[in-house]
């Protein structure tokens, strides 16, 4: 019985914060891919008008992701500093490119060179 209570109280305040979460998390994504895209040869995959407000799929042509990602973790405790992955959560077992990304026509190369990006209410422009 517990256990219900507090859920239902966690859904009550999850649903009073959505909004102000979405437009703080929104404006956040949008500076991290802004500061990102200042790197040569990165785009954003995906239309950015229809998509979560948490997450950017960035291109960084040419590059290994999973290298890419070794480089984002930290010296202290080897943990990432952001939440990244370079597949779905349904394929982070497989070696194979992104089911998604090939069949949006691109071609494996490219399809090992994104990461996916996401930010939740708990970051903040330096963490």
């Amino acid at each position: 019985m517990p256990g219900i209570v507090a859920l239902g109280a966690a859904c009550s305040i999850a649903q009073k914060e959505m909004s102000k979460n979405a437009e703080s998390i929104g404006d956040l994504r949008n500076y991290l891919e802004t500061e990102l895209l200042k790197i040569d040869e990165t785009s954003v995959n995906g239309i950015v008008e229809k998509r979560l407000y948490n997450t950017s799929n960035i291109l960084f042509c040419g590059a290994d992701s999973a290298a890419v990602i070794m480089g984002l973790n930290s010296t202290d405790d080897n943990l990432p500093i952001i939440a990244v992955s370079n597949g779905s959560a349904c394929t982070s077992a497989s070696i194979e490119p992104s089911h998604v990304l090939t069949a949006m026509g691109l071609d494996e190369i490219a399809a090992f060179s994104f990461i996916w990006f996401s930010v939740g209410k708990f970051n903040t422009k330096t963490k």
